[in-house]
């Protein structure tokens, strides 16, 4: 049986556990007739189960957490310098897991057996399912088990899931505590990673973590269905579901572990459960709405736009009742009602954050808003929702003006047509042209929608969509560089369009189809279905073959990343000490990682902040993303090592990062260095062959220790001779100088025929060289270069000589030559005798 599967298996108990803490409490808040509502227990079951967990682990890990609040890197509140962490104890433990989760689940089920003898239940008649409703049900089932089978079995492998919330899961069960370094992000996702770890394997095991997702996604299609269900009827809630189980993001996403889909479903069950309330006026959905939300606010922060929601209908409802106090008293108790109840669980990590010390959120950098598209495309589900809307509206016996519907029509078109094609964002007149169409066709809709339509219906889609509002201005203005970030109001966006095709596609009109015209409509359904159920084996990088085209062990080529990882894990199996890492941006890195000292927030431009580290890596894409926030833009945009400092001038020095290797695929490439910057205030180990005892110095800067070569035979041809030379420093260089490598007649000492002129320890794989501006006192300064030459005619046997010198970039000047204290001119002629031979005729 394959790993991921044994994972897999072993986690499914636990979690199963873990669900099932929040079928009691399901059945505790529930009115009484609404047990009868198996959907409607389980999306409550799915969601307040790993939300009790996850607190209950909160609080232990809380209580055990460290000392060292300022422990991790500033400007990354997501992750934790472990190495760093002061105090700390384990008690996410197993055993201390389940004292508090059996009692909590224990309390429920007294409660709901109390309850249960208490009160009187209620029958509940429902009609068969119609044809085509199964078929939707069996295309959601098969797609929800080959994208939770994909899930297991893949590991973490997206930027998000990979340095925050797959990463903590790795720490938290690692240590046995909340960091108190950490901050930022809710712990709603990351706990249950940890706990399904924790509870199986007691170590870090990815598969069997990745466990609580499918359940987590079942809990969207729930929470859509009970939507659609709760404020229309049992078919609009099977077709919201189905619309939002099927739709191709969600099939593509669904392995990822993303936050969106988690938040969707708790997003998704707040509105359900707040609109019942606010239709029925219900007190009770009121408070179980409120209990979603602070799920969603214990998942991320972004679901405080449902606060903004619950605010902008009140004062809708304000104005509705034209400040009427007492007619709007009753729907403001139902908001306050849906605020408190959120109180406990979504304000618990963001006080949390205070009490430490650190901000309650983190907003991302401000140009992520610049990426946002704001373009035609973002209004994809309500642009379905209309298209379908005017094609059912001219199939009644009601048909709105033609001349109107194309006016209002073309001019939507106009405006999203060229953003849709090529995602930008819209123009001023774009939007104009948008909002007058809008305005034409909203005209046209509620023309027919109030002689036609009954009001209440209109107030349910009304309000549904106001709900929407604040989160999609947000995202439409703020975020939308990425779609999956409106998943959390997808379902209620396609509600309308939902609540429509169950209205028009009724079973009783199909059933009087001839056959051909059913197999038609089934089949057409399938198609429909099947980009959203094959998507799953899809991927944007590697297409639909990389499920059973991994490349074997050891092929990098399509994952830099793990090459990194392969290349850091072989240094830890073969040295005693454990490596200390400096990546910046590389944020990813610690994830496999997770006790490792690895600096990702480190900027080091100058070579003394290496001392202590064993590696730097630098990453094309992350690094320079890591040095531009702190301040630093590059020297030499687009080279592999893009700036003028001492640190990165000294990473091709053998003394300082020798050797060095290379990892790249198509989107991402790595170079990693092996740091000993102290060997350079060290003399060499490989010595050269011909060392001096005079002192010979240039400029009061060097000394020249000596010199080796790789012949002394220069054979008139392209190649060339190794030079090797080292100097030690002896004071600080307030010039830039290169040196100048003349070979010259014995004879003619100032003709220079041939030579290997240039900076010290300059390197073709970058601009950067080691200009004397970085020299330290104390440093050993090697030099090797390549000597080619240019004999003019010239012959001989041992009458050539090579000369060196320091000159000045600046002004060209020479730096003076001493020996042994005595001036000696400007340059120095090695004793080596030179060989260039007469060529064959």
């Amino acid at each position: 049986m394959p790993d991921w599967l044994i994972e897999t298996l072993n986690a499914l108990p636990a979690v199963l556990l873990m669900i099932g803490v929040g079928l009691p409490w399901a059945l505790v808040v529930l009115p009484r007739q609404d047990w009868a509502d198996r959907v409607m227990v389980a999306c409550l079951t799915l969601g307040f189960g790993p939300a009790l967990v996850t607190l209950w682990m909160f609080i232990l890990g809380t209580i055990g957490q460290d000392a060292t609040p300022n422990a991790g890197d500033s400007p990354n509140p997501m992750q934790t310098r472990a190495v760093a962490l002061v105090g700390g104890e384990n008690l996410l433990r197993p055993e201390l897991i389940l004292m508090g989760i059996i009692p909590i689940m224990l309390l429920g089920g007294a409660l709901a057996w109390h309850k249960w003898r208490t009160t009187t239940p209620q029958s509940k008649h429902s009609q068969p399912l119609a044809p085509d409703e199964k078929v939707l049900i069996a295309l959601i089932v098969v797609a929800t088990i080959i994208r939770g089978l994909i899930t297991t079995w893949v590991g973490f492998g997206a930027w998000d899931e990979l340095w925050v919330y797959g990463y903590q899961g790795r720490i938290y069960t690692l240590l046995g505590f909340i960091p108190s370094d950490i901050g930022y992000y809710p712990q709603f996702l990351p706990l249950q990673y940890a706990y399904a770890q924790i509870m199986s394997a007691g170590e870090i095991a990815d598969h069997a973590a990745r466990v609580v997702l499918p359940f987590l996604q079942v809990g969207s299609i729930l929470a859509a269905y009970v939507l659609g269900a709760r404020l229309f009827n049992r078919r609009t809630g099977i077709f919201a579901a189905a619309l939002w189980a099927l739709y191709p993001h969600f099939g593509y996403w669904s392995r990822v572990g993303d936050l969106e889909i988690v938040l969707t479903f708790s997003f998704t069950a707040s509105a359900a459960f707040f609109l019942m309330a606010w239709l029925n006026h219900n007190r009770r959905y009121a408070f179980i709405a409120g209990l979603f939300l602070g799920i969603a606010m214990w998942t991320k922060p972004t679901a405080g736009a449902f606060i903004w929601a619950v605010i902008l209908l009140v004062v809708v409802e304000f104005i509705r009742v034209r400040g009427d106090w007492r007619a709007w008293l009753p729907r403001f108790q139902l908001a306050v009602i849906t605020g408190v109840a959120c109180i406990p669980l979504g304000a618990l990590w963001y006080v949390r954050n205070i009490l430490i010390g650190h901000d309650p959120i983190v907003m991302p950098p401000s140009y992520w808003n610049d990426l946002a598209t704001r373009g035609g495309h973002l209004f994809g589900w309500y642009l379905l929702g209309l298209s379908l809307l005017i094609l059912y509206l001219f199939t009644q016996h009601y048909r709105p003006n033609w001349r109107n519907v194309l006016l209002g029509s073309s001019l939507i078109a106009l405006a999203v047509i060229r953003t849709i094609l090529h995602p930008g964002r819209m123009s001023l007149l774009e939007s104009a042209l948008l909002i007058l169409g809008v305005v034409i066709l909203t005209f046209v809709i509620l023309d027919y929608a109030f002689a036609h339509v009954d009001s209440k219906l209109l107030g349910k889609i009304g309000w549904s969509q106001l709900i929407v509002l604040p989160y999609f201005v947000t995202w439409f203005y703020s975020y939308s560089y990425h779609y999956r970030l409106s998943f959390p109001i997808v379902p209620l966006m396609i509600l309308p369009t939902a609540a429509l095709l169950a209205h028009w596609l009724k079973p009783d009109w199909i059933a009087t189809w001839r056959f051909p015209r059913r197999l038609m409509y089934a089949t057409a359904v399938v198609l429909l279905a099947l980009p959203g159920i094959a998507v799953s084996v899809y991927d944007d990088a590697l297409g639909w073959d990389w499920l059973w085209t991994i490349p074997p062990e050891g092929d990098y080529s399509q994952a830099a990343l793990l090459g990194v990882v392969d290349h850091l894990q072989t240094y830890i199996d073969t040295h005693d000490q454990p490596p200390v890492v400096i990546a910046p941006g590389m944020q990813t890195l610690p994830f496999f990682f997770p006790l490792l000292d690895i600096r990702t927030t480190d900027t080091p431009m100058e070579t003394r902040q290496l001392h202590g580290a064993t590696h730097f890596i630098y990453g094309t894409v992350e690094t320079p993303y890591q040095y531009r926030l702190a301040g630093i833009e590059p020297d030499f945009p687009g080279e592999r090592l893009p700036y003028w400092s001492q640190m990165f001038a000294s990473l091709y020095r053998e003394n300082v990062a020798e050797p060095f290797v290379v990892f790249e695929d198509p989107a991402f490439s790595y170079t990693i260095f092996e740091l000993h910057p102290q060997d350079r205030f060290s003399p060499p180990a490989l010595m050269p062959q011909v060392q001096f005892e005079d002192e010979i110095i240039f400029g009061g800067f060097a000394r020249f220790i000596g010199y080796s070569y790789s012949d002394t035979l220069l054979v008139y041809n392209p190649d060339h001779i190794d030079l090797h030379m080292v100097f030690e420093v002896l004071a600080p260089v307030p010039d830039d100088y290169f040196m100048f490598v003349h070979l010259v007649h014995k004879d003619d000492p100032n003709t220079r025929l041939g030579g290997a002129d240039g900076p010290v320890r300059y390197s073709y794989r970058t601009p950067v060289y080691y200009s004397t501006r970085f020299w330290e006192v104390g440093e050993y300064v090697i030099d090797r270069r390549g000597f080619w030459y240019d004999p003019m005619g010239q012959w001989g046997d041992d009458d050539f000589r090579i000369r060196i010198g320091f000159y000045s970039q600046t002004d060209g000047h020479r730096a003076p030559l001493t020996i042994n204290g005595e001036p000696a001119g400007d340059a120095f002629t090695l004793p080596t005798a030179f060989s260039v031979p007469m060529p064959p005729r």
